[in-house]
């Protein structure tokens, strides 16, 4: 028969092992029925008339002790259960909080780090930026007025696909360096003259 004794449960009942709980339930889970049988056996073998009396009631007294042993696993089994869940549950919160601050601690470093380089970063796009919207007005003109036998200037697709997209950049101040010229007065719009300035300073200050 499968042991597992009083100490045993209890100690696996105190652990914070969760290993060492689920082998004590695996044990339980085993010993309970083999009680039950023993029980069940030993309770049909007390009837039996050729016994003296004697030996019936030590047989019967082995059925009752047998089935609250049973009882006493089952019981077990229970308080077994719980604990395991418990610590389950602790892990897992565990696991929870550190993950919570690991994000928490991610989000204050890149909003240190934003607030610190952002509008630095977006004047750095903005001088491409401008230099970009230069080289398309230049090629516009060019295009309107060409030499004999010249092409007309080619801006790359990707150049003109960066310009669109470079529209929906803002400076932590809620200004929009990156809005094409002729957008002047849109809201949260640069004019390009202090763009220029803006762009000139930061050189500076470089």
């Amino acid at each position: 028969m499968t042991k597992l004794t009083t100490a045993e449960i209890r100690d696996a009942i105190a652990s914070s092992n969760r290993q060492a709980v689920r082998d004590a339930i695996s044990a339980a889970e085993a010993l309970a029925p083999e009680l039950r049988k023993v029980a069940t056996e030993s309770a049909a073998a007390s009837i039996d008339p050729t016994l003296s009396d004697n030996e019936a009631q030590a047989t019967r007294k082995d059925a009752d002790d047998a089935a609250f042993a049973a009882d006493r696993m089952d019981a077990a089994l229970q308080a077994l259960t719980k604990r395991l869940a418990a610590l389950e549950a602790a892990e897992a919160e565990a696991e929870r909080s550190a993950q919570y601050e690991t994000a928490q601690t991610l989000v204050t470093k890149a909003q240190a780090r934003f607030a610190k380089e952002w509008d630095a970063a977006l004047l750095v796009v903005a001088g491409m930026v401008l230099e970009m919207d230069k080289a398309i007005a230049a090629a516009s003109v060019a295009d309107d007025d060409l030499p004999a036998g010249k092409a007309r200037v080619s801006i790359p697709l990707d150049l003109r696909e960066l310009r669109s997209q470079s529209r929906r950049l803002k400076m932590r101040d809620g200004r929009n360096l990156l809005t094409p010229q002729y957008l002047h007065n849109e809201p949260g719009a640069v004019p390009a003259d202090e763009l220029e300035r803006l762009i000139a300073a930061k050189g500076r200050a470089a």
